[in-house]
């Protein structure tokens, strides 16, 4: 089993102080290069890889996904949490061809009662890549959900030309609780389709939702959550928020937040908002000594700093921190605007 690739070695992608890590090719687990500790149970079979948590752990796990194939579909990820056990995913994937790939890649999530997950989705080397990732959430009674995605490619020599994300998750039981945080960022002609379904079924759900996007150059974002609210869930509450940061006027935004409520005692809300960076909106910070390019990078780094510290790992905030500036500061900017 190949590890290593010219100049790139897989070890480099992985974090450290890690409970655990699972290393895929093409989707599929290869435990002679994996570190699995006795809190996790691994199998697998011809289409499936099954991943059971079984006790609390305070250290994360890294699942590292290596692409060296053309057009892949993976096998699905099946993660299990068990009775009030608690963990942390970090999900990551980095591509070692040069050509353009496709990638189809299924996720299903089962928490059990007491159940905490959460999770960080991102990409750390992954150029002429198009995406469909499915992610498929099953919550029993007062389990959580949390995950924080930030489907871009980490290097800032390339990026993701497509990407879908399908998401559908289910709060089967009462005091079930979802969390949804995301930051994308978006550049030349990259597409983005993110398509999220949340069904509340039963009382006391909880759902909620903030999602930012920022567009450069030709890229396109078409973003669509549906939250449903059914008669058995009362006395749920639910959020959901859409925001778009345009940079250029060729980028285009699409942008679908809906809410389908039967039941009359709940608490909820939806937004959209549409940012464009205009002349007059530089003028206050011009006025201040701040030349324009540092003006627009402090606009851009508030965009995102509100997601960006929402991550628990210090190693991935700081990875996230320096694409954005690797992005957007540009050369000539004083150094006193550099942090972040």
């Amino acid at each position: 089993m190949k590890w290593k690739r010219g100049d790139m070695n897989y070890k480099d992608y992985l974090f450290n102080n890690l409970n655990s890590y699972l290393i895929l090719f093409n989707g599929f687990f290869c435990k002679k290069l994996s570190h699995i500790s006795n809190l996790l149970d691994i199998s697998e079979n011809f289409d499936s890889v099954f991943v059971k948590i079984k006790k609390n752990i305070k250290k994360p796990i890294q699942i590292l996904n290596i692409l060296e194939k053309d057009d892949v579909v993976f096998p699905k990820i099946v993660v299990l949490l068990e009775e009030n056990s608690q963990a942390e995913i970090l999900f990551n994937m980095i591509n070692l061809k040069k050509e353009k790939i496709w990638v189809n890649q299924n996720i299903e999530f089962y928490l059990k009662k007491g159940a905490i997950l959460k999770k960080n989705y991102f990409f750390s080397k992954c150029c002429n890549l198009s995406i469909f990732h499915f992610f498929n959430a099953f919550l029993e009674e007062d389990s959580t959900f949390d995950i924080k995605i930030f489907p871009f490619n980490l290097d800032p020599y390339g990026s993701i030309d497509m990407q879908y994300l399908d998401f559908k998750i289910s709060l089967n039981k009462k005091n079930s609780k979802f969390f949804l945080n995301g930051l994308n960022l978006l550049r030349e002609k990259n597409r983005s389709f993110f398509d999220l379904k949340v069904t509340h079924e039963n009382e006391k759900t909880v759902s909620q939702q903030k999602f930012k996007v920022i567009l450069k150059k030709k890229s396109i974002s078409n973003f669509k959550s549906e939250v449903y609210i059914t008669k058995k869930a009362k006395n749920s509450f639910c959020s959901l928020l859409n925001k778009n940061f345009i940079l250029e006027e060729k980028a285009k935004v699409l942008s679908s937040p809906f809410l389908v409520i039967s039941s009359d005692e709940v608490e909820a809300y939806h937004g959209s908002n549409l940012f464009n960076l205009k002349e007059e909106d530089l003028f206050y910070l011009k006025t201040r000594g701040i030349g324009c390019k540092e003006a627009k990078y402090l606009f851009i780094k508030s965009f995102c700093k509100e997601i960006i510290k929402m991550v628990n790992v210090s190693s991935l905030k700081q990875q996230l921190k320096q694409y954005v500036k690797n992005i957007f500061l540009k050369d000539g900017c004083k150094k006193r605007f550099s942090n972040f």
